[in-house]
């Protein structure tokens, strides 16, 4: 009877983590647009972005300073989730390396999200069109992927390197974290965790 109810307990405690790490994926992925979406089309909107330029500053410096104002937020906020994620590692089903997998992978998520809220509000003058627009683009990019990657596997004689695309995903490293185990889902993890980064800095 012991094992039984151990082994129901880490169920639920494996189920449990699973469904918080993708409610706090969502969260990273839509605490970006709402951050710096609106950052610099504020200051373009103002007149004022060409201001900054009259300092030494450069573009970057623009762009890092705002980057770093405007998450620091979300990042606080991702941070408060985390003692939260961690209560089913005491229930059992979830080890602590699955754990700081899903903390690195969260991370790396609300990362991309900010730097694609921060670019469309380059581009963008109205705050509320960006922020509409940055959403749409950091859950559409994820969301496109797995539809490419899953109508590619129902087609017969489609490119290996079509498969590749999914390690890009937010959605494909977090079902790795949650999961990896072997040294060859560690390898695809941080593959995929590498390709997501990469992205976020394109």
């Amino acid at each position: 009877d012991g094992g039984v109810g151990r082994g129901a307990r880490q169920g639920v405690g494996a189920g449990l983590f699973q469904r918080m790490s993708w409610v706090a994926l969502f969260f990273a992925l839509l605490a970006g647009p709402l951050a710096t979406a609106a950052c610099l089309s504020s200051e373009k909107r103002e007149g004022t972005l060409g201001l900054l330029f009259l300092t030494d500053l450069k573009g970057y410096d623009v762009v890092l300073g705002k980057l770093a104002a405007t998450s620091l937020s979300s990042i606080y906020g991702l941070l408060a989730v985390l003692p939260v994620l961690a209560i089913p590692i005491l229930m059992g089903g979830v080890t602590t390396g699955m754990f700081w997998r899903v903390v690195v992978v969260l991370l790396n998520s609300l990362f991309f999200s900010l730097v694609t809220g921060l670019l469309v509000s380059s581009l963008s003058r109205d705050a509320n069109r960006a922020q509409r627009t940055a959403g749409l683009l950091t859950l559409g990019i994820p969301v496109l992927i797995w539809l490419v990657v899953a109508i590619s596997r129902n087609v017969t004689g489609v490119a290996e390197w079509v498969g590749w695309i999914s390690l890009a995903s937010p959605f494909s490293v977090l079902s790795l974290a949650s999961s990896a185990g072997s040294t060859s889902h560690l390898l695809a993890f941080w593959g995929s965790m590498a390709a997501l980064h990469i992205l976020s800095w394109l």
